[in-house]
């Protein structure tokens, strides 16, 4: 349904959103320097975050937050409503990012 590309800048991050009326997002990374910023994903139910069991080691399976430290090549599906931030661009050069929505009809 949609295509643009991102070039975050050092400093530079994007705060959590969704992608409204689409099914799949992407992200695909064509350049990537060292700390250039985690995709991070968060969970979108609420009730985690109110309540949950105590955890005594983190793993992908029991968190709240997901993050994926990107690299060149890497290509990125997650579902559109799926809760989405991108951490600060800690590099001192641009992190490019071509970014596409899917609708299934």
């Amino acid at each position: 349904t949609s295509m643009w590309s991102i070039i975050n800048k050092s400093d530079a991050t994007n705060a959590r959103h969704i992608h409204g009326n689409n099914f799949i997002s992407a992200a695909y990374y064509v350049k990537a320097p060292e700390n250039c910023g985690n995709i991070v994903f968060h969970d979108p139910r609420s009730e985690p975050s109110y309540y949950h069991p105590k955890i005594d080691k983190p793993n992908n399976l029991n968190t709240n937050v997901v993050t994926i430290k990107p690299e060149e090549g890497l290509l990125v599906l997650f579902p559109s409503y799926l809760h989405h931030s991108v951490d600060i661009n800690r590099s001192d050069e641009e992190r490019i990012v071509i970014s596409f929505n899917i609708n299934l009809t």
